[in-house]
């Protein structure tokens, strides 16, 4: 009996699999083999097995919304894509999806009566896929034109609409839709627009006029209108997709006060004593968000020490213009406070109103101007050759520059010690752009480029020259100048070619430093020997520091005029080098990096003999060797009788 029980239950098993796992009834694999399916939700039972793909069809009613539903109870995704035919008889994409042992529906808007093909594939297993028509739409029930907006109703249902494909057979473009609503000042609104899953609509938002686009592209934005002037909406969407539907709505979400005016014409009186006043960005938008606005009249030629205190965890931003003879407003600087208070210094050499705006995110600030100096424009000389003086160590010297035309320069001169080492530095007030170059004494030669902080090693105690230079760009430029004396130093080999130290052939090793470092002026050792004939000549540089040595080696083809031979580089290493060099005078350059090295110059040259390396004292016998043999060489007359013959 138990048998029997064991058997019957093996057979329905069995029995439950074939049923689970083979397509009753086979659904065609193409779409010219599609399975009918009708509109109406009705689910059809499927399996997929290996590389299978069932095909459904169903009419389409026109200008209709469907819903298609998905279901999958394995653990494996499984795909529909649903298609129409068009015109030509070609099958189109609507869209696509899936489910992961999940239930997933899609809506599809299809403009075109034309039938609707289904496939569903990918992973084996059993589904169900159904189709559902939930709603038809009128093509183009809303104004294509701006000026002629539909009025949407503020708070009410979502707008359902669709966008009219294209037929450039009936000489019609892709329709668009314009919407607009009156807002009331100072309340935020929010427009959302949704579409069905295969449609890719969206909006801008423009001005009551049409004149201003105050949004690119979006679904869901926010808006605070600050005086209540209509808004338009601006729907379109894509003319490659079968179908378009959205909805659109309008929210108020709520009325704010505000504190100090969104525009320049309504700003908050300001002095420029340092007195603060308090402010605070009452609401966030996509647009129209709050802005503070604040104004004063300046001193001329006036600096003034701006300050924003934020004390939220967010980027508070001001922006600081000033009106121009034109009634113009021009930015001069901005500056931001996250978290803290901030301080910038401003100049302004006119006296037309300053205006400042507060803005970004919400929440408290403080804001003060405060003046920090009047200086009279121009007191420096604008000739290189009658620079005025500047002392070094001495406190900056504060000055300005002059807007043009033409643009105000001013130049300074400071004597200097021989290998003394000097800082020359700048700064400028926030809403500036002064820098300035680095000259000879005489004039004829630029040191050093555009630069606010540099320093150099002065070789010889020569006068430099400072030529400071403005942006005519700028509402105003105040900078302060200074020189300093930051250091001294002894050099232990000459920092030029016609001063080089001679130096050995032999392949002894000479030992140096490269001592000091600057913007220019930086410590350079040269050196000098003969080529006593022409040949190759072994160069060897050996630095112990993990930098760059560099060793360029010159020869003078005429008087006064060296040629570069060699060029190589060492780093923590010993490196070597040949070179061919015609006899001559050579010299040798040795630079870039801080600290010792140590290198040797070896010649092709006889060792002694020549005129460049004479016989070592007491080589007798000229083998360039001193040893016993020089001394039996002296000692062979030692023995003969030298006295004179009686």
């Amino acid at each position: 009996m138990n048998k029997m029980l064991h058997f019957l239950l093996a057979v329905s098993i069995f029995l439950s699999i074939g049923v689970l796992y083979a397509e009753d009834p086979d659904y065609g694999s193409t779409y010219d083999t599609a399975e009918p399916i009708t509109a109406d939700g009705t689910p059809l039972q499927g399996v997929l097995t290996s590389g299978d793909e069932d095909w459904f069809t169903c009419s389409a009613a026109g200008v209709t919304m469907y819903r298609v539903t998905l279901t999958n109870q394995n653990s494996n995704y499984k795909y529909v894509k649903a298609y129409q035919i068009d015109e030509f008889g070609d099958l189109i994409e609507a869209m696509y999806f899936n489910a992961y042992n999940n239930q997933n529906s899609q809506t599809m808007f299809l403009q075109s009566t034309y039938d609707i093909y289904l496939e569903v594939y990918n992973s084996d297993g059993v589904y169900s896929i159904s189709i559902e028509a939930i709603g038809t739409y009128p093509e183009d029930a809303h104004s294509a034109n701006c000026v002629d907006a539909t009025p949407i109703v503020i708070d009410d249902l979502a707008v359902e609409a669709t966008i009219t494909r294209a037929d450039p057979s009936q000489g019609l473009p892709l329709d668009e839709d314009w919407f607009v609503f009156t807002p009331t000042p100072l309340h935020k609104y929010r427009i959302l627009l949704t579409h069905s899953n295969n449609a890719n609509v969206d909006f801008k938002i423009y001005s009551g006029d049409c004149t201003t686009e105050l949004r690119g592209w979006d679904t869901d934005a926010t808006i605070v209108s600050w005086f209540g002037e209509d808004v338009k909406i601006y729907v379109s969407g894509d003319d490659d997709k079968l179908g378009e539907y959205y909805t659109l709505e309008v929210i108020d979400m709520g009325g704010y006060p505000d504190d100090h005016g969104n525009i320049p014409e309504q700003a908050t009186g300001i002095t420029d004593d340092g007195t603060q006043i308090y402010g605070s960005l009452d609401y966030d938008a996509d647009i129209g968000e709050d802005e503070d606005w604040f104004a004063f009249t300046p001193q001329e030629n006036c600096l003034y020490n701006v300050t924003l205190s934020n004390s939220d965890s967010n980027y508070k931003f001001i922006k600081i213009f000033q009106e121009d003879e034109f009634g113009e407003l021009i930015e001069t600087y901005y500056f931001n406070s996250y978290n803290k208070t901030n301080t910038n210094q401003l100049f302004f050499e006119k006296s037309g109103d300053v205006y400042a705006i507060v803005y970004n995110n919400s929440g408290g600030y403080w804001i003060s101007f405060d003046q920090a100096g009047i200086y009279p424009p121009d007191q420096y000389s604008n000739d290189c050759g009658s620079a005025n003086s500047i002392m070094v160590d001495e406190a900056p010297i504060e000055a300005t520059i002059t807007r043009g035309p033409p643009l105000d320069t001013d130049w300074f001169v400071f004597e200097t010690q021989a290998l003394h080492h000097y800082q020359v530095k700048l700064t400028h007030s926030a809403n500036s752009n002064v820098d300035f170059k680095i000259f000879s004494g005489d004039c004829g030669t630029e040191l050093r480029g555009w630069d606010t902080d540099m320093n150099f090693v002065s070789w010889y105690g020569d006068d430099y020259k400072i030529y400071v230079c403005g942006d005519d760009n700028r509402l105003g430029e105040y900078y302060t100048l200074q020189v300093l004396d930051i250091n001294s130093y002894t050099d232990d080999y000459p920092n030029t070619w016609d001063q080089a130290a001679s130096i050995p052939k032999d392949g002894t090793m000479v030992a140096g430093e490269i001592e000091y470092m600057g913007d220019f002026g930086s410590d350079e050792d040269w050196f000098t020997f003969v080529a006593g004939q022409d040949g190759d000549y072994v160069f060897q540089l050996e630095n112990p520091d993990s930098n760059y040595k560099y060793m360029k080696i010159y020869r003078e083809d005429m008087p006064g005029h060296l040629i570069e031979l060699l060029y190589f580089n060492c780093y923590n290493n010993l490196a070597e080098r040949t070179q061919y060099i015609e006899a001559g005078t050579c010299y040798i350059q040795l630079y870039n990096s801080m600290g010792d090295y140590q290198f040797s110059v070896l010649s092709p040259e006889p060792r002694c003999g020549d005129l460049d390396h004479p016989y070592p004292p007491g080589d007798a016998n000229k083998d360039c060797v001193t040893d016993i043999l020089d001394i039996a060489q002296m000692a062979t007359g030692w023995l003969q009788d030298n006295r004179p013959a009686q």
